[in-house]
């Protein structure tokens, strides 16, 4: 379905107003830009709307935007903590950010871990299907994460304060967010495809993982929209743990095994803990009817929760250092990032209520780089623990 755009002109006697977008998703794509909206216009292309926010806009192929070094300074306010390399054209440049490749390592390590585990446990060294298997697994996270986007705006949940303004900020209209995340479940299903045929696995026992795993990247906020719910917590453990870990190792070795499943634990935490920051930062956005984990736990609770997942993963390799190998001691060496962490969000609920999201804003961000340098530090002592032996 082709979506439908109602353009104002832009004149010097009459304001210009938001264009009203319909998408095959929803009918009234963007509820807080009512025709209403007293607007005013700027010379250099831009819009100022009531709240005095200054923006570009897009209204079909007659889009009036400001200049590209406005758009690049509004692209960085909008993703201050991940910069993509100079050179690439701005609109690539925000189809990129949308996928947020910042949170990758949450994919990447455990479907990397897996393909270690298969050629340390089972001795099998499967180039081709390890390879696709961690494509498929990355992109079947970036269209999650598009997905989410489009959701989260679409239900009223991003607004201009959200972590991610994505659409809110215009960097990408609605319509052009639904179809990358069409294209991303299409290459995603393609790699699937090519997977099938180098993995010595049975096609059955792929595709009852890989479907599980790309139905629960949708329904994260899609359909019923777990994470509304306060179940996403639970669902991110399952899919960037066991699901991940298992369906790479079930790629490469051919077989099922528990022991992905339990190597897999500390990542998923790890996974978790990253979410439950994003959503800590908002905790006081109740809006759209969404109700997270964070929502019900209050501010105080949610920082003794993030801290728990923050320390829980070092614990656990602590355990396997003293049951194992002291192999499982070197991801310790990460404990020099998480620390700061958690004194963060401590310093921040000391202040005032209308302060708590900008004194945790860069929080998300940090989280991921230090669960990062875990996930290398704890693929690495797998790799040593069975020269050790």
């Amino acid at each position: 379905m082709a979506a439908s755009t109602t353009v104002v002109t832009t004149t010097s006697s009459s304001p210009v107003k938001y264009a009203s977008i319909s998408s095959p998703f929803s009918p009234d794509i963007f509820p807080e830009s009512s025709p209403d909206s007293p607007a005013e216009e700027r010379p250099e292309g831009g819009l100022r709307v009531a709240d005095g926010s200054v923006g570009p806009y897009f209204a079909g192929n007659n889009s009036t935007t400001p200049t590209r070094q406005k758009e690049r300074n509004w692209l960085k306010t909008s993703l201050p903590v991940f910069a993509l390399p100079h050179g690439i054209p701005l609109k690539l440049r925000n189809y990129l950010a949308s996928v947020r490749p910042w949170l990758f390592a949450t994919s990447i390590w455990p479907a990397l871990l897996g393909c270690v585990l298969a050629c340390t446990r089972e001795g099998r060294l499967g180039i081709s299907p390890g390879l696709l298997s961690i494509l498929t697994v990355v992109t079947v996270h970036s269209a999650g994460n598009v997905v989410n986007t489009y959701f989260d705006y679409v239900k009223g949940f991003d607004r201009k304060t959200s972590v991610d303004r994505t659409v809110v900020d215009r960097l990408l209209s609605p319509d052009e967010v639904a179809t990358l995340a069409v294209a991303l479940y299409t290459l995603g299903c393609l790699g699937f495809l090519l997977l099938l045929l180098v993995s010595p696995a049975a096609p059955s026992h792929l595709a009852l993982l890989f479907f599980g795993g790309i139905s629960g990247s949708f329904l994260y906020t899609g359909g019923s929209g777990l994470k509304y719910i306060a179940c996403g917590d639970l669902l991110v453990f399952v899919i960037f743990g066991p699901v991940s870990t298992l369906f790479s190792f079930l790629a490469v070795a051919g077989k099922f095994s528990a022991v992905p499943c339990w190597y897999s634990i500390p990542l998923a935490v790890n996974a978790v803990a990253n979410m439950h920051c994003r959503d800590a930062v908002v905790v006081d956005d109740r809006v759209g009817g969404a109700v997270t984990l964070a929502m019900l736990l209050g501010r105080t609770r949610s920082f003794v929760l993030f801290v728990f997942l923050l320390y829980f993963p070092f614990l656990v390799t602590v355990v396997m250092a003293s049951s194992r190998s002291r192999a499982f001691l070197l991801p310790l060496l990460s404990v020099w990032l998480a620390r700061p962490l958690g004194a963060k969000m401590q310093a921040a609920l000391t202040v005032p209520a209308d302060r708590w999201r900008n004194s945790l804003a860069d929080l998300p961000q940090q989280t991921a780089k230090a669960n990062a340098l875990f996930g290398v530090l704890y693929i690495v002592s797998c790799f040593v623990e069975f020269y050790l032996k």
